[in-house]
């Protein structure tokens, strides 16, 4: 399959992204498969070079593509690194969107955690009621427990063989991460109920009580969902002084 010309005389970015992308689904290249030179696209696609550029800087920001000077422009492997670097930002500016992902993390979480109950371990529940300890600690010191929170949710879902569920669940925690760098997500008021919502799912999960696990989980987020929607508010209260 070859790259089909663009037959409108001042063809757009995007018109050429589409095609660019068509010919890579149909042409069903794989990740590490070469894409024809930059020159050879233009005269193929019959299109001028800068906006042939222009497309595939967009292409690249995306991570359909990666272009390596010198060697050439490649298929990129299936990654949701584009999707993370917009979100940390976006979610400064606006709390609803945060709110979002968050409903979406607890619902997928709560639509696996049965899976994790059929496969839990003494040794995870062990893991996992480790885990809470060092938060306690921490909470003891003041200090915040986003870190052992992230630790926490790996452990809970290491077993379940869903690479892209672990992906996303990812996402969510470097955008957490990256806005504690912004404002304070969690205060030492906080950290008790925070902790105990984990008990909680623990103990649900060593008596291998589904309907307790599913509810605790769907309902794991609702102070933290308040916290942020407080914090993002002062911090853009703090940007408008």
């Amino acid at each position: 399959m070859s790259l089909k010309p663009i037959t409108r005389r001042h063809a757009t970015y995007q018109e050429i992204i589409d095609r660019i992308r068509n010919y890579i689904i149909e042409s069903e290249l794989k990740p590490g498969d070469r894409l024809p030179s930059e020159p050879v696209m233009a005269k193929t696609l019959q299109v001028n070079r800068s906006t042939l550029r222009e497309a595939l800087r967009a292409l690249q920001l995306l991570g359909v593509i990666d272009v390596k000077h010198g060697h050439g422009t490649f298929v990129r492997a299936f990654n949701l690194d584009a999707v993370w670097s917009n979100l940390n930002y976006n979610m400064l500016l606006d709390a609803t969107e945060l709110r979002e992902v968050l409903v979406v993390r607890t619902r997928l979480e709560a639509a696996f955690i049965a899976e994790v109950a059929e496969q839990v371990t003494k040794e995870q529940i062990a893991e996992l009621y480790g885990i809470i300890n060092r938060m306690r600690t921490r909470a003891s010191l003041d200090e915040q427990i986003i870190n052992e929170d992230e630790a926490f949710h790996i452990a809970l879902f290491a077993q379940v063989e869903n690479t892209f569920l672990k992906r996303l669940l990812a996402i969510f925690w470097q955008t957490v991460k990256q806005m504690k760098q912004h404002v304070e997500l969690v205060n030492a008021t906080d950290l008790p109920s925070a902790i105990h919502r984990h008990v909680l799912l623990v103990e649900s999960l060593e008596r291998g009580d589904v309907a307790a696990l599913q509810h605790y989980t769907l309902h794991h987020s609702d102070g933290f969902l308040e916290r942020v929607n407080r914090a993002v508010d002062n911090y853009r209260q703090m940007l408008g002084d």
